[in-house]
């Protein structure tokens, strides 16, 4: 499990495994004849691009929201997870930013199958990008919790009455 757990840290692999799965569904639904109707697509696209606004948007609070808190815990999480949280918080960001931009303009060219396998290949790759912020925010809160015991009884907060 844990040389799984590596192997999902490569960044590339989400590229990759993305637009190979978007490319073995195009085609089998081309080979099957399996094409949808142009009714409803358009709003679906946009629908997404909604979804993967509001998604990139939370992942932009959180992420501001660890660079602000200063205390002994978000110091342990910093010098543990420090770049790879960064990273993995902007990467996804960036990638459902995309997705939601991208799921808006093929909404406006849904008719053909380019906005079509354009649309999936975003929204696979936002899927995987969100499953690697989670990894990252599993060991993240892992790591919160140990600090927390660890912390001497002058350090911990105390909750305000």
């Amino acid at each position: 499990m844990r040389s799984f757990v590596r192997l999902l840290e490569l960044p590339v692999l989400d590229w990759l495994a993305s637009a190979t799965l978007t490319a073995a569904t195009a085609w089998a639904l081309v080979r099957a004849g399996a094409v949808p109707d142009g009714s409803n697509v358009a709003g679906a696209m946009f629908a997404g691009a909604t979804v993967f606004g509001t998604m990139a948007g939370f992942l932009s609070a959180a992420l501001l929201f660890t660079a602000g808190i200063d205390n002994p815990t978000m110091k342990t999480v910093r010098r543990k997870h420090g770049s790879e949280l960064n990273d993995t918080l902007l990467g996804a960001t960036f990638v459902l930013l995309l997705a939601a931009l991208g799921s808006a303009v093929c909404g406006v060219y849904a008719d053909g199958w380019g906005s079509r396998v354009f649309v999936l290949f975003l929204t696979i790759l936002a899927i995987a990008k969100l499953t690697r912020a989670g990894i990252v925010t599993r060991g993240v809160l892992a790591t919160v919790v140990q600090a927390a015991h660890t912390l001497e009884p002058s350090q911990k907060q105390t909750p305000v009455p």
